[in-house]
């Protein structure tokens, strides 16, 4: 459930999601993971070739054409943008402000910054940055099945809180996908922010959010994903135990081994 995933068949993310139960209870408990993921290191998305494989995945635009693809298993939850040039068109729109007022303070030409979309991918930082939620796994989903439309409005009131929470993401894109053995959210976002004394006084910064703060993010998450799926989905419910140093922050290599098979479709969806 990555942005760079095969390209034939889609994915399942719960075969990698792990959960965690006391003896007691293990049966009802199966498959009652909750899992925030963060794009990072290797997989992080740095330039527009990167930003082309997560619309390609997170909007299906390699299934569109297939007789297997049914639009109706995946809900869109925002859309403010949904290609890599509407994605740096709308990132220069909302830095526009800061980058003028910045170049009008440069004695020297040199010292502009023309596109500062692509002056942040030159320097290697993430111009956006994608969260995935899930909660519950291929196992809790098989016995559920009648339920998993009701997933929609569970990550519709996630997606609300994690706006609450992280008040300097500017999410432009969210997708809920039905479609994979197990329902789960993407989120894609502009992570930044403000009072900087050097450079534009607002700027894009994934590190400077979310220092010190993601444990706490996915900690909060699975608190309001229990709540949510206490009231839509199940009355009783109650996710499996967390152990420590296991659902959290997955490296994207577990998620995908395809990572280059992408390559092919980068002209076409730029």
């Amino acid at each position: 459930m990555l942005p760079i995933l095969q390209i034939i068949c889609t994915f399942d993310i719960s075969k990698i999601m792990c959960y965690n139960h006391d003896e007691k209870g293990v049966e009802e408990k199966m498959g009652r993971s909750h899992t925030v993921h963060m794009s990072n290191k290797g997989h992080s998305i740095a330039n527009k070739k990167k930003l082309v494989a997560v619309f390609c995945h997170n909007l299906r635009k390699y299934l569109k054409n297939s007789e297997n693809y049914n639009k109706e298993l995946n809900t869109i939850l925002v859309n403010l943008v949904n290609s890599a040039n509407e994605f740096e068109k709308y990132f220069n729109k909302f830095f526009e402000k800061e980058l003028l007022e910045y170049n009008q303070k440069q004695n020297r030409s040199v010292r502009k910054i023309d596109n500062y979309f692509k002056h942040c991918c030159e320097k290697s930082g993430d111009v956006a940055v994608e969260l995935i939620i899930q909660s519950c796994d291929k196992d809790y989903w098989e016995k559920n099945a009648d339920k998993r439309s009701a997933m929609v409005d569970v990550y519709k009131g996630q997606l609300e809180y994690l706006k609450e929470l992280m008040p300097t993401l500017e999410v432009v894109s969210a997708v809920v996908h039905n479609d994979e053995a197990s329902p789960h959210l993407h989120v894609v976002a502009i992570p930044y922010a403000t009072g900087y004394k050097r450079g534009l006084s607002k700027q894009c910064s994934k590190t400077k959010i979310f220092q010190g703060k993601l444990e706490m993010l996915q900690d909060k998450l699975r608190e309001k994903g229990q709540e949510l799926m206490r009231k839509y989905v199940d009355k009783d419910f109650e996710y499996a135990e967390k152990q420590q140093g296991r659902n959290f922050d997955f490296s994207k290599s577990r998620y995908t081994a395809h990572s280059d098979s992408f390559t092919s479709f980068y002209s076409l969806n730029v």
